[in-house]
């Protein structure tokens, strides 16, 4: 059974998917003996999602709308910007101190896999309908 959506609400979905992302590989990054219990790691994950949400927002929506307008939605194109963006991130997560490497590749790796899980979620609805850019 195919699940019928529109094209905005494919975004909306696919930006949910997307937020979810960053708050998973942190998480997953994070050393054993420092995570503590299911509770804690709750609550970790709630609160890097609501600054991934604000990430997505800021950054994820006004690159989308763009690359609509530009008719250049495709998954190469969302892969860049959101690693691109995680990369910034990742230089201003440590300002005023010098970034480390680790930090911008780790957010880099993070907002392309995200922007990529938006991507495959936007594409995947939006095909369903036949509405798809690529199609």
């Amino acid at each position: 059974m195919r699940v019928k959506t529109t094209r905005p609400a494919a975004a909306c979905i696919g930006f949910l998917a997307a937020s979810l992302v960053p708050p998973v590989v942190f998480l997953s990054l994070a050393e054993p003996e420092r995570a503590g219990g299911a509770f804690e790691i709750f609550g970790a994950f709630l609160g890097l999602l609501f600054f991934s949400v604000v990430i997505v927002v800021l950054f994820g929506v006004p690159a989308f709308l763009l690359f609509v307008r530009l008719g250049i939605v495709r998954w190469w194109s969302t892969l860049g910007a959101g690693a691109g963006f995680g990369a910034v991130l990742g230089f201003l997560l440590r300002a005023p101190n010098p970034p480390e490497t680790n930090d911008i590749f780790t957010m880099a790796g993070a907002g392309g896999g995200a922007a990529l899980v938006f991507w495959l979620v936007w594409e995947g609805l939006s095909a369903s309908r036949g509405e798809g850019l690529n199609k």
